[in-house]
């Protein structure tokens, strides 16, 4: 049966080292050894958004785990709100402009337009042909696990590491990050670097079904670029053994210095760097990984 070695194996490994397993996570578990990426593009007057936000906060993350570290998802996912949709239009019922110049590009990167039909994710960039990195909501599962998974059911290897390096001034609200990159497995092909900002628990109206919440909480929310929207070019090859460091970054939340800060942008406890690697050629990401703006 499909999945059934990865779950007796998350059972045995919490026998043996006794580990606590708190909820939601369940002996229905799957290790995952990489983690991945899913761009989901929403918007605050699209009712059937939030059911794709549960069907991964409540299903997806949940069940895919990383191997080290149970308590942690192999799933990282990211809300983008695109300013070529309708639907992210601000008005007296929906104030609240989550729309950025970075994350448009992005949209744009994936074709976003007035005629897109919202929510639509992204897992990983896996094209499904003639371009269209787009997925409805109903693919999200099967594209996750074949991301994680091989066709026995095993995880797949990791081939590389990312380690984040974050230092905050809370007076100046001056972050400076930085990334390492360490290279487990060969990889052929050139490969970039993307850095950027997220937001968790901001309260904000959301059309949900037929109604409209007006305390809705917004999370993981794109907020800005730290190097780019597409990042930076990796300049070695990803030979095995290999390590390979960015410059410190530097980015004040400030509206003096960056046009993407605004008076609501308040609660740097809620924000996250989010790093991914992917292969410039065929787009598609290789590795993710995100970590406090604070030093955990």
């Amino acid at each position: 049966m499909k999945k059934l070695n990865i779950y007796i194996g998350i059972i045995l490994l919490s026998w043996l080292s006794c580990d606590k397993i708190e909820a939601p996570y369940t002996t229905g578990m799957i290790a995952a050894e990489k983690t991945i990426l899913i761009e989901k593009f929403t918007a605050h007057e699209c009712q059937n958004c939030p059911e794709a936000s549960r069907i991964i906060e409540d299903e997806l993350k949940p069940t895919f785990v990383n191997s080290n570290d149970i308590s942690k998802s192999a799933i990282i996912t990211v809300a983008l709100h695109p300013g070529q949709s309708n639907l992210t239009n601000t008005s007296k019922n929906y104030y609240y402009d989550f729309t950025t110049e970075s994350s448009n590009q992005i949209s744009d990167y994936f074709g976003i337009s007035l005629a897109t039909a919202l929510p639509k994710g992204g897992v990983n960039r896996i094209e499904q042909g003639n371009g269209n990195r787009l997925w409805n909501r109903d693919t999200w599962s099967e594209l996750v696990e074949n991301q994680l998974l091989d066709a026995n059911s095993n995880p797949i290897e990791k081939n590389i590491d990312i380690t984040i390096n974050t230092s905050l001034n809370p007076i100046t609200k001056t972050l400076v990050v930085s990334a390492v990159i360490n290279t487990l497995n060969n990889l052929e092909g050139n490969y970039y670097l993307a850095l950027f900002i997220m937001e968790d628990s901001i309260i904000a109206p959301q059309k949900d079904g037929l109604e409209r919440i007006e305390n809705y909480r917004h999370d993981h929310v794109y907020r800005c670029a730290i190097n780019e929207w597409n990042g930076e070019p990796i300049t070695i090859d990803l030979q095995q053994g290999t390590e390979w460091s960015t410059e410190q970054k530097t980015i004040v939340f400030n509206t003096e210095y960056n046009s993407n800060w605004s008076d609501d942008w308040n609660n740097l406890n809620n924000c996250h760097v989010v790093g991914y690697v992917y292969n410039s050629e065929t787009g598609i990401i290789e590795e993710a990984v995100q970590k406090p703006i604070y030093n955990e």
